[in-house]
């Protein structure tokens, strides 16, 4: 007979769910929990308001999750990537849109 284990299910602390939930890419939550440990609470919320904001970008992009950010990458303290994602995405893209439209109908 053979033992089957069961997998034991990890819990998290709510601001790290909060983190997670926010994040577009959901791999290996166990080593993002790792890095998130080495956060200081402010970190840790900046990191929470970064994913949101990176979550949007990618979306808007239509990026492929492959190429998404791990988030253990995403949150490393040595890395700071979130830094780069504490404001909230511009309209770009709808800018672009309009000013091409405008043009397309002076002409």
């Amino acid at each position: 007979l053979q033992a089957i284990k069961a997998k034991e299910k990890m819990m998290y602390p709510i601001e790290f769910e909060a983190f997670y939930l926010e994040y577009p890419r959901k791999v290996e939550k166990k080593n993002a929990f790792l890095t998130w440990k080495r956060l200081t609470i402010q970190q840790k919320k900046e990191v929470i308001v970064a994913a949101r904001n990176y979550a949007k970008i990618m979306r808007s992009e239509c990026r492929e999750e492959q190429y998404l950010k791990y988030p253990k990458s995403f949150i490393s303290p040595y890395r700071e990537i979130w830094k780069d994602y504490l404001q909230p995405p511009k309209k770009a893209s709808d800018d672009w849109l309009e000013k091409k439209l405008k043009e397309e109908t002076n002409e």
